[in-house]
């Protein structure tokens, strides 16, 4: 499944993303299935680093703003423990 019908399958598509982390983490979980089955290339794991660095800061601006919910904690605390095994 490419990115574009993994957006369609987000309530929203692009406007959920802007709303919360939930579809910033899913498209970096959709980069890290590609690096995962092998396709080790510069540019996947830039867009990995840069989804899952945009989930976080979404989480962490919800959270300062407060404006979270239980399932902004979720998103960041699987983002988080993401990005802590790449690196």
């Amino acid at each position: 499944m490419g990115d574009r019908q993994g957006r369609r399958l987000l309530p929203g598509g692009r406007r959920k993303e802007a709303q919360g982390p939930g579809g910033y983490f899913y498209l970096s979980m959709v980069s890290w299935s590609r690096l995962a089955i092998g396709f080790w290339t510069q540019e996947v794991v830039e867009e990995y680093i840069d989804r899952i660095d945009r989930a976080i800061a979404v989480a962490r601006e919800q959270i300062e703003d407060r404006n979270d919910t239980a399932w902004t904690y979720f998103y960041l605390g699987g983002a988080l423990g993401s990005r802590a095994g790449f690196t």
